[in-house]
């Protein structure tokens, strides 16, 4: 008789569970072991909450896009992380923390203030158009990347556009209803 010992579970977070052996004859139970354990991510596994949408108020009013990052580690301990955050286009300068040590199935998170991705006021004023971009988390092991993360993310662009002295349609607030478009020559 042949006994499969290895198998692979697609886990999204570490969890406890039971695993139950039973050795049967047709219907008769010969043998029965059972044993809590603690199933382990194969692969770190980092998670980024944030804003799916910004615009340049987000800038202006000091609105964290990111809420939080987390690492969830795998069996293997870990020192010296550097866990760095990057855009694209470039809508804010790149963003590393750095973790000293995590252990084995052990868990990291971190958010504002701790967290700061400073939103470029340059980039966002000159937006006159929404543009798909990315967010992107690496986890570095010395100089490999261990894991990482690509989320996308849309760069709304002002309301109205930037200059509103540039002729063009605008929508205003009107005595018989709530807004009509008009045109301005500039």
């Amino acid at each position: 008789m042949d006994l499969k010992t290895e198998f692979f579970l697609k886990l999204p977070e570490q969890r406890d569970g039971t695993i139950l052996l039973k050795l049967k004859k047709g219907a008769e139970t010969l043998a029965e072991w059972s044993s809590t354990v603690s199933l382990v991510l194969p692969q770190p596994h980092l998670t980024l909450i944030y804003d799916h949408s910004i615009n340049y108020a987000f800038q202006q009013n000091a609105i964290p896009v990111v809420k939080e990052l987390r690492l969830q580690n795998n069996g293997v301990a870990r020192k010296n992380l550097v866990l760095r955050l990057t855009t694209e286009p470039a809508f804010a300068p790149s963003a590393e923390i750095r973790l000293q040590s995590i252990e084995p199935a052990g868990e990291f998170r971190v958010s504002p203030p701790n967290l700061n991705l400073k939103l470029s006021h340059d980039f966002l004023a000159e937006l006159n158009e929404k543009v798909a971009g990315w967010l992107k988390v690496e986890m570095l092991d010395g100089h490999e990347v261990v894991q990482s993360i690509t989320e996308p993310i849309t760069l709304l662009a002002r309301p109205g556009g930037d200059d509103y002295s540039k002729p063009g349609i605008r929508c205003v607030k009107g005595s018989h209803g709530p807004f009509r478009a008009k045109w301005v020559s500039g």
